[in-house]
């Protein structure tokens, strides 16, 4: 499943995401990324990344150069983004650039021991403030531990789920 979002007419999209994945999550990513580039229209763009290619800093991205950066948009979105992939997408964006962040982040009243999650929204923030967005807001949209196995599950991997 992917996230929606609105561009607007000519603006440069960055897209980051994981290219690797099953069929749904591809075909997803494909869908909001024609989306994407039916709504900026012929005098934008939507560029595609890889988002091991960012953390390597391998990946040629223009400086200042787009008006939004839409990051791991395909769920699941068990994935924490380093300072180094923050980092390099800030200096993609223009100075009044924006980015859309897709990441699970953990209530502190929760453990989920075997998912790649370890961040609360606190901390999120920290990270985000670390690697140079000075207007770092978070909003936060409660995940019940059931959906957090499912997608673990999905994953291909074991987890458990307790409350503190």
């Amino acid at each position: 499943m992917a996230i929606s979002y609105t561009a607007k007419a000519g603006q440069a999209v960055l897209l980051v995401a994981r290219a690797g994945g099953d069929a749904l999550n591809l075909d997803a990513l494909q869908r909001l990324r024609d989306s994407l580039v039916a709504q900026v229209g012929s005098s934008g763009k939507v560029d595609f990344e890889q988002v091991d290619r960012v953390e390597e800093g391998t990946a040629a991205l223009a400086s200042a150069h787009y008006d939004v950066a839409i990051v791991n948009p395909v769920m699941p979105h068990a994935i924490e983004h380093s300072s180094s992939v923050l980092g390099r997408v800030l200096l993609a964006l223009k100075p009044s650039g924006t980015l859309v962040l897709y990441e699970l982040v953990l209530d502190t009243a929760t453990t989920v021991e075997g998912l790649p999650i370890t961040r609360t929204q606190q901390e999120l923030e920290q990270q985000l403030k670390f690697a140079g967005f000075v207007e770092a807001r978070v909003e936060v949209q409660a995940v019940s531990a059931e959906e957090l196995l499912r997608l673990d599950a999905a994953n291909g991997s074991t987890a458990s789920a307790t409350g503190r």
